[in-house]
């Protein structure tokens, strides 16, 4: 089985997919899925890839983030509902970096 590495969340977000489905077949009952929420940061100052991986690192000390994708200038996290505007502008001022602006939206969880 291979370790799931930093910045490489779409298998750890697969395998609780599957978990979660697969609790919800066995049960016969419908399992409360969490919903999840994203947030979309644009980001300032990123110029090469070695901010995407400053900015990588920082998201690790946000609470509650499922999945994110950092490119250059923008920053997509899932989480769980946890993860705040505040926590998240903390995280990116750590690796150097200033949020322009934050959006919100709410996803229906998958299964």
């Amino acid at each position: 089985m291979r370790q799931s590495t930093p910045g490489r969340t779409g298998r750890v977000g697969l395998r609780r997919r599957r978990a979660a489905l697969a609790a919800r077949r066995g049960s016969g009952d419908l399992v409360a899925m969490p919903v999840r929420e994203r947030m979309v940061a644009t980001v300032a100052g990123m110029v090469a890839v070695h901010c995407v991986r400053a900015i990588e690192t920082a998201l690790v000390t946000v609470p509650g983030i499922v999945a994110h994708e950092v490119t250059v200038g923008r920053v997509v996290i899932d989480h769980d509902g946890r993860a705040s505007d505040a926590a998240l502008r903390a995280a990116i001022a750590l690796a150097g970096f200033d949020v322009t602006a934050i959006a919100r939206e709410r996803r229906l969880p998958l299964a």
